[in-house]
């Protein structure tokens, strides 16, 4: 007779085992909490400090294997716009405007704890959700009514390393005769474990946009006016790799991006064919940062059509250099506070000294931008230019002067430049492209004689060329000082009544 193994011993370490999961689930669970606090502080702190009155609520109830952490965010809605005074009327006490309903925000987060997190060697894996969205105007209710929720992944890894998929559902939205519609997009990303690096990448499919201004009749029928405008892109794909600035006080990161983009057209809403295609678009950016300093280049590249005519390829590259990183962000801050205030309100001293200040140290650092688009077809080439530039320590604006008058101040410190030079085959080309070819090339003819004769564009053999500067606050057009009554004219005399 067979003796019986005791079971004694294997329950035991059953036992032993599972009260040590139960264990090391429990104290992770307590390490993620600690964690997913600070993180959050980072990001609601910052979601706080650019919309003034964002009521911020957070509960976290943590479990043996589980917990469950809900973050509601209440935004208040701008007020409604007051009623035009009636001139006529007995003066009376004005009437504080209406407030909307604020937009109620609820996002729910699961979080699995390790150390088997999803069945994966993890800290936490944690699933995100929209859980309730009580929306306060009548158009943020419409969007969110209609538009199923995005979804997030996240996993928490034992190095302090993250990864994780954002999932915004197929979806469609209509208002009136504007309309968008989208297929999934998919969000990959990983970060390193200090939070100073991150990378990912994305695929959208599809999506489709039309644009049009609101009237009783479209909204009525949803009709597609000729005052719409379409876009459709199609295959977009990206890739990035960047830093992430500290505590976010800079605008954003040095590192590296690449795209493309298989298909792209343009339309007005009751045109059959489009106004311009791209296709095959390649796209690239690079942030480099030297300090508080960052330099932004980005290039595209393709092929397309504007007006039914092919174009071989396009060639366009813009950089932007000296850039302060975290007066930008400064910036940008005070700009959307004072944003915020009331219509009937002027900002107040505080905001207007925090714009002023924050846009000095944008000045000061001497930005430039610079950018160029080239197009072939065929054989010729046409080229468009733009340069503008804020010299190193420019004179810094007096603080007490309101935005609009520091903008003002700012535009004597400018330096720009702008040139073009267009083959003269395409100007029947494109205005050939409409209904009535010969008017519109006529027409076209006509405008470019007039411009060449103002001095607007210089007419070569086989181009038609211009080139505009600013500096101290004046303009050249070709050479030749500005003068708005027409360049190289002498200006209009004045009629002498004639004398009875």
């Amino acid at each position: 007779m067979r003796k019986s193994k005791p079971v004694v011993p294997v329950v035991a370490v059953v036992l032993v085992a599972g009260l040590a999961y139960a264990g090391t689930s429990h104290w992770l669970g307590g390490q993620i909490e600690s964690r997913y606090n600070a993180a959050l502080d980072q990001q609601l702190s910052a979601i706080g400090s650019l919309q003034p009155g964002t009521q911020i609520t957070r509960s976290y109830q943590r479990g043996m294997f589980t917990s469950e952490a809900q973050i509601t965010l209440t935004v208040p809605s701008p007020p409604t716009a007051e009623a035009e005074a009636d001139p006529d009327a007995q003066a009376a006490p004005p009437t504080p405007p209406a407030l909307q309903k604020p937009l109620v925000i609820t996002i729910d987060n699961h979080i699995q704890h390790g150390p088997l997190a999803g069945w994966w060697p993890a800290i936490a894996l944690i699933a995100s959700r929209l859980g309730k969205i009580d929306a306060g105007t009548p158009a943020q209710r419409a969007v969110f009514d209609k538009v199923e929720p995005p979804r997030l992944r996240t996993v928490v890894h034992f190095g302090g390393g993250y990864d994780g998929t954002f999932v915004l559902p197929a979806g469609e939205f209509a208002d009136g005769a504007s309309r968008a519609k989208w297929q999934q997009l998919d969000f990959r990303f990983n970060g390193a474990g200090d939070g100073r690096h991150v990378e990912g990448n994305f695929d959208w499919p599809q999506l489709s946009i039309e644009a049009a201004p609101k009237t009783d009749a479209d909204e009525a029928a949803g009709a597609r006016t000729r005052d719409a405008v379409r876009l459709q892109i199609e295959g977009m794909t990206a890739r990035f790799d960047s830093e992430v600035p500290v505590n976010g006080t800079a605008a954003f990161g040095a590192g590296t991006s690449s795209g493309t983009i298989k298909h792209l057209s343009m339309a007005r809403g009751d045109a059959p064919k489009a106004m311009f295609e791209l296709d095959g678009v390649q796209l690239a950016s690079t942030t480099r940062a030297t300090g508080a300093l960052f330099d932004v280049e980005q290039t595209a590249t393709g092929r397309g059509t504007l007006a039914g005519k092919p174009i071989d390829r396009f060639d366009y590259a813009m950089a932007l250099t000296q850039l302060n990183g975290e007066a930008l962000k400064a910036l940008e801050q005070a700009l959307f506070k004072a944003s915020a205030t009331p219509a009937a309100e002027a900002p107040t001293d505080a905001q207007s000294a925090a714009i002023a200040q924050a846009l000095n140290a944008v000045v000061q650092a001497g930005p430039s931008f610079r950018s160029r688009l080239k197009a072939t077809i065929g054989v010729e080439t046409g080229e468009f230019s733009l340069g503008v530039t804020l010299p190193t320590g420019a004179a810094p604006a007096p603080a007490d002067l309101p935005p609009a008058f520091l903008m003002l101040a700012l535009a004597q410190q400018i330096e720009g430049n702008a040139s073009m030079k267009m083959p003269k085959s395409w100007v029947p080309l494109f205005a050939g492209a409409g209904d009535k070819p010969a008017e519109s090339i006529a027409s076209a003819k006509a405008l470019l004689g007039n411009f060449t004769a103002q001095g607007w564009l210089v007419e070569g053999a086989a181009d038609v060329t211009a080139e505009l500067k600013y500096a101290a606050g004046a303009i050249t057009v070709n050479g030749r000082p500005f003068n708005p009554l027409g360049l190289g004219a002498e200006p209009a005399q004045p009629r002498r009544r004639q004398q009875r």
